[in-house]
């Protein structure tokens, strides 16, 4: 229990930051976050802000 996917913890943490990031860019246009990098890679046109 407790754990982010059944098989090492990627697959669930790239859709929570998949739907983060689009939720910004379609309603913000920018994001604060203590993982820009992530942000960066996946949404090139929102402003992201550590």
């Amino acid at each position: 229990m407790g754990s982010r996917a059944s098989a090492g913890g990627e697959p669930k943490r790239l859709s929570v930051d998949l739907v983060i990031g689009a939720h910004a860019r379609e309603r913000a246009a920018r994001l604060l976050t203590l993982h820009p990098q992530r942000y960066r890679q996946a949404f090139d046109d929102l402003r992201v802000e550590p």
